[in-house]
């Protein structure tokens, strides 16, 4: 009979950024405006480039932005411009906010 003692392990717990339509339907009628104005006239295709390039990065953002909780810490990644750990000890208190700077979240309902 085995014992095993004093088991150690960190489970790893991902959780994505709800994705908010009143984000996503501006964001795809402006750029799909000017993405079809801008084909529909003579093209020109470095603003093309430009626009598509802006398009994947935008779609990255909303695809990477993720909260991880592994052990005691909390990280927050949000593509490659934001990766912030935060020791959940620290944490005082988490509430519900509408305020558009106040977190990176792919939503306009967020907690902070």
């Amino acid at each position: 009979m085995t014992l095993i003692k004093n088991l150690d392990f960190e489970v790893k717990k991902v959780y994505n950024s709800k994705i908010g339509l009143e984000l996503v339907i501006p964001l795809v009628l402006v750029f799909g405006t000017v993405l079809f104005l801008t084909i529909s006239e003579k093209p020109d295709w470095i603003r093309i480039t430009i626009l598509l390039l802006a398009i994947l990065f935008i779609t990255h953002i909303f695809l990477t932005t993720n909260y991880t909780i592994e052990g005691d810490n909390l990280t927050i990644r949000s593509g490659f411009l934001i990766n912030k750990s935060i020791d959940i000890k620290t944490i005082k208190k988490i509430s519900e906010t509408n305020n558009p700077i106040s977190s990176p979240a792919i939503s306009i309902d967020k907690l902070k």
